[in-house]
């Protein structure tokens, strides 16, 4: 491939003798690969091509050449000439209206700019992205991403250059672009091996490597090695590093690319600054000194502000030019957008306002068939409570006083030890029935109360049976009770919860102490019935019935059960949470 350009570039003259203007666009249709490893010739046949379109009168041409010398002598490291060449070029894109190419070279300006101005590279590459974008000029942007994302990288901006590179990236793989995705592996294999990714880094080099292998030029592959010096580098592995710093040097200096050879000088210099090696630091700062980078003169300074202000005034009067067409179209479009805007505000109000009144109607309406419904049934459900605590307190109630009474007069005249025991047995019984009826007709006719009535009538049952069981001591402790309400069904549940407890530890226990413990803290009731007997195994069948009983009463309350039994005594801790709605 090469051999071939170098023949189009001396016989073009022949081939295109008839035809001027194809001769010029043949010349400056040689690619950038070839341009960047033949920069001498590529000059020269520039220079020639120049003045050929400005003796043809072919400005397109004649611009083109520009663009083509301003990147030629920007690799060579003429830094002034290659500006000036790129402002000429830009001039004559925006005067003919050649979008893409416009684009193009302010993208190559801006890339130019990158080391001595990054302000002026952000304006440039910006105004070529924005062109390029709006004219969607795809395979111009793929290069315009990769190279703001090298500016961006010269800010330490390395998420935002990672993210152009990526774009990029994407849009060489779609267009099977092999010249250009080298470029952007390039890039992305920099940013894993600042991210510390020297495998990932070293993968991206890999691919780059294997297509940039079948390049006609060397420049690719002589960028290649010095960015994988750079990997190594930046992995503090000095050793690798200068070994291809110098591999690559070798490639450069064939090359005669003086951006190359001092970047290389530069990172060597460095290198053996770290390591104290002074004498080869020196020797290496001196050849970098000797091909140091020309500054931008006063005079490319002034061209470039000239530049950006022609663009900026020419653009702006295109602006203002617009504007003026559509002042008077947008000024009505305003007025009838607000006036739309208001029937429409005006409008969403009124729907809102009837919508809420009608929301708040059917509310109330729901609230107070919900309020009635309620007092309904719980007028039919005291008025039921109320009846059947009626009859047991007539009927069995009544019944119940009469067995105990006659068994009392039995048993004055009976002489039998043994009948009178078990009629003295059978009146207890029949007692203990008769104060569990009366406990329960108590707990239907409450609708409500409070822990100082619950409280009262764990106090009256210890009462009682301290009163009647010699052998057996027991005390009730309240702590900290908060005034709260509980329903029937709750001072109900938990009563016979203690009952059973209570009677179990008497029953079985052979206990002497029995303590129980009512107590509240943020809302929840705590029981804790305790006694100092022998313990027993839950286990055991004879508990099943009277523990599964105590378990579901708890439940039935929203709380929970745990029973803690060992040779020192049983420990049942009964809790729940009293809810607003659970008082009612």
């Amino acid at each position: 491939m090469k051999k071939i350009y170098i023949m189009i570039l001396v016989l073009s003259p022949l081939l295109f003798a008839g035809n001027e203007r194809g001769e010029i666009d043949s010349i400056n249709a040689i690619p950038h690969d070839y341009i960047m490893s033949n920069l001498d010739i590529s000059i020269q046949k520039f220079s020639e091509n120049l003045v050929n379109a400005k003796a043809a009168g072919y400005r397109a041409g004649e611009a083109r050449a520009f663009a083509k010398l301003g990147m030629a002598y920007n690799l060579r490291g003429k830094y002034d000439i290659a500006t000036s060449y790129y402002l000429n070029a830009a001039e004559i894109f925006d005067e003919l209206g050649l979008n893409a190419e416009l684009a193009e070279v302010y993208g190559d300006f801006a890339y130019h700019l990158k080391r001595s101005d990054l302000a002026r590279a952000n304006y440039y590459m910006r105004l070529a992205i924005d062109i390029a974008e709006e004219k969607k000029i795809i395979v111009l942007l793929a290069k315009l991403y990769d190279n703001f994302g090298v500016i961006k990288e010269l800010e330490a901006k390395f998420d935002s250059a990672n993210i152009f590179y990526i774009k990029a990236l994407a849009i060489k793989e779609e267009l099977k672009d092999s010249v250009g995705l080298p470029y952007s592996l390039n890039h992305l294999a920099g940013i894993s091996a600042r991210n510390g990714d020297l495998e990932e880094a070293l993968g991206y080099m890999r691919r780059s490597d294997a297509i940039r292998a079948n390049d006609d030029g060397a420049y690719g592959r002589t960028e290649n090695v010095i960015i994988l010096a750079d990997i190594f580098n930046s992995a503090s592995r000095m050793d690798s590093a200068i070994y291809y710093y110098n591999k690559a040097l070798k490639m450069a200096n064939g090359l005669r690319h003086n951006y190359m050879i001092r970047y290389i000088y530069q990172q060597l210099t460095e290198i053996y600054e770290k390591r104290g090696a002074y004498k080869e630091a020196y020797k290496y700062f001196k050849n970098y000194s000797d091909i140091k980078d020309t500054v931008l003169n006063d005079e490319v300074q002034v061209q470039i502000e000239k530049l950006k202000i022609n663009y900026e005034t020419e653009k702006k009067d295109r602006l203002l030019a617009q504007n003026q067409l559509e002042l008077s179209r947008r000024d009505l479009m305003l007025y009838l957008a607000l006036g739309i805007v208001i029937i429409l505000i005006v409008f969403a109000y009124w729907i809102y306002r009837t919508q809420k009144l009608k929301r708040e109607k059917i509310r109330t309406e729901l609230e107070f068939r919900e309020k009635l419904n309620k007092a309904e049934l719980e007028q039919k459900i005291t008025g039921e409570k109320l009846r059947i605590s009626r009859d047991l307190h007539d009927n069995i109630g009544s019944q119940l006083t009469f067995m105990i009474s006659s068994l009392d007069n039995l048993s004055y005249k009976l002489n039998d030890e043994n009948t009178l025991n078990k009629v003295s047995y059978l009146g207890n019984f029949g007692r203990n029935t008769l104060s569990d009826l009366r406990n329960t007709i108590w707990a239907l006719k409450q609708e409500k109360g409070g822990m100082e009535q619950f409280i009262l009538k764990i106090k009256e049952l210890a009462v009682s049976i301290n009163n009647n069981v010699e052998v057996i001591s027991i005390l009730v402790t309240a702590e900290n009770i908060d005034l709260l309400e509980l329903s029937a069904n709750m001072m109900l549940n938990m009563y016979r919860v203690v009952q059973e407890a209570v009677q179990n530890a008497m029953k079985h226990s052979g206990c002497t102490k029995i303590e129980i413990i009512v107590a509240t803290e943020d809302g929840i009731v705590k029981i804790i019935v305790r006694d100092n007997g022998r313990g027993f195994d839950k286990k055991d069948e004879k508990y099943g019935s009277g523990l599964e009983n105590m378990e579901q009463r708890c439940k039935e309350t929203g709380g929970s059960l745990s029973i803690v039994s060992n040779e020192m005594g049983t420990e049942l801790f009964c809790s729940f949470r009293v809810n607003k709605a659970d008082a009612v």
